[in-house]
This record gives C-alpha cells, structure tokens and sequence, in this order.
C-alpha cells in the first residue's frame, strides 16, 4: 500500500506554545481544584449521587478540554486544519485489520517474553508491574461501567491519538527521524500517564502506535488498537 508523505503544516513552535498553554491551563485547574471540591466544583450535579463514575467523567472532560482547547485555538484555527489534517485520513478497512493484527500478535510475544523473564528469573522488571486499576474510580454497577468504558475505552484513545500521533509525532517527523520522533513521542506518552510502576509497558505501547501511524499515515488503525487494547484492559479488571 502506498503512503502519502507527511505533508503537515504544524511546527516545532506549535508544540512549544501548546505545552505551555496546557501547563498554565493545567497549574490554573489544579489551583481551582485545591481550593474546590469537586462535588463543590460541578454544583448540585452529585448531589444525592453514588456514582463516582459521573466525577471521573467529568474531570476527565476536564481534562480533555485543557489539552484540547489549546490545540484548536493556537494550531487548527491558525492553519484553518481540518480533521485529516491531524491524522484522521481514511484507511482500508483490510490494511487497518491486518496492522492492529500485527500489532497484537508484538504486544501479546513481548507479553509472553516478559512474563517467562520475571518467573524464569523471579525478578520485577522496573516499569513493568501492574497498572493501575481504574474500577475504583467508576464502581461496579451497569451504569458506571458503561460510563468507564466510554471514557477509557473510547474517548480517552480518541483524544490521545489525536494530540500524540496525529498532532506531536507528525510534526517532529518533519525535522527528526521517524525513529527519533517516535522514541520522544513514546517516552513522552508513558510519562504523561503517571503510573511510573508501569511506565515501560506504557512507553512500549507508545512505540506500538507509533507504528501504526507510521506504517499508515493515519491515526484510525492506532485508534482502532487503542479502544480495543483499553476495553479488553478494563474488562479483565473488572472480571478480577
């Protein structure tokens, strides 16, 4: 399958000015957050509420709109970018299988290899210990796992695809090589996830989808592999 070149018009400046932007809108919601309670913070919405599924909602939604609001005010606005233009190109269906395919065949061999190291050797690798579990932020009922599959398992790899892949590793191939941008993309991506016990399988997943935009020009078969992988995680969490 050909691939079209990286045509992006994004620069290294843009990345500098929307990390910056994202900090200080970041610090300011923390400031807000410390001296709010959130049930405070979002009014008479929980009140008489048992679901903290709705809170994490929430402050993810917060959360998003802080990344994402610098990146449409600064960067789409100031290039007039369409969706493609951060990524979401079509794809064929059959390539798009066949890559997250691929994808899951490395993830599950280096699965296995890690596993057959730490009981063969009866060692912890550093970074590679459990994640953290995310039920006890949502619960258990219907209501909130319906909730937490839509946040973790859709709309979280929705907006990561598009502000790591589609926005961050795009632009700095235009000036690095793709394995330099990807190895900054990765590690960038697993740190900003702050769970340092498991921040080598999150960087490893990083290089995945980084190879899957790679290998396709798009962030649809990353996005694909990314709802997929996070569903089958919060579904074994919860089956725990």
């Amino acid at each position: 399958m050909h691939i079209a070149e990286n045509t992006c018009k994004f620069k290294i400046k843009d990345i500098v000015i929307v990390a910056i932007e994202i900090l200080a809108l970041i610090l300011l919601a923390q400031l807000v957050i410390h001296y709010m309670e959130p049930k405070n913070l979002f009014g008479n919405f929980f009140k008489d509420s048992n679901h903290e599924s709705i809170e994490t909602t929430l402050l993810y939604v917060l959360q998003s709109f802080l990344f994402l609001f610098p990146l449409y005010t600064y960067v789409a606005k100031k290039y007039h970018s369409k969706i493609a233009d951060f990524g979401f190109r079509k794809v064929p269906i059959k390539y798009v299988i066949m890559l997250v395919a691929k994808a899951f065949g490395v993830v599950f061999l280096v699965g296995i290899l890690l596993s057959y190291i730490q009981y063969h050797f009866n060692i912890q690798l550093p970074g590679f210990g459990v994640q953290e579990s995310h039920i006890p932020l949502f619960g258990t009922s219907q209501f909130d796992i319906a909730l937490g599959v839509l946040v973790v398992g859709v709309l979280a790899p929705f907006i990561e695809e598009l502000l790591f892949r589609g926005f961050l590793l795009q632009t700095l191939m235009k000036y690095l090589p793709k394995w330099g941008a990807s190895v900054i993309v990765a590690i960038i991506f697993g740190v900003i996830h702050f769970e340092f016990q498991s921040i080598g399988i999150l960087i490893f997943l990083g290089f995945v989808l980084n190879w899957l935009y790679i290998k396709s020009n798009s962030t649809v078969p990353g996005i694909v592999f990314h709802v997929i992988n996070n569903v089958l995680a919060f579904a074994f969490e919860f089956l725990k």
